[in-house]
């Protein structure tokens, strides 16, 4: 499995690569997930999603099998103790 570094980086000049980040700290889980799949389905091929999500829910995990069942590539970083960011690459 790739780092979150590895995955967010990018060829910016690229047409296919795209990302963008999508804070759902403070959503419900269903809010939560239909605002991921939303902004997921503007991602181009080899973009990453990176998600803000609250540390205190437990989405991450629900979050992660849905990237590995579509055969996404997923990475997290743990670098703050009131957050989790989740990059999910296409």
């Amino acid at each position: 499995q790739k780092t979150a570094y590895e995955i967010y980086q990018c060829d910016w000049s690229s047409d296919v690569c795209s990302s963008d980040l999508l804070d759902i700290r403070g959503l419900s889980f269903f809010n939560a997930f239909e605002a991921a799949l939303k902004e997921f389905r503007g991602i181009r091929k080899n973009g990453t999603l990176e998600l803000i999500l609250d540390r205190k829910k437990n989405f991450i995990e629900a979050f992660e099998n849905w990237a590995k069942r579509k055969g996404y590539r997923i990475s997290d970083m743990d670098d703050d103790n009131r957050m989790i960011r989740l990059f999910i690459k296409k």
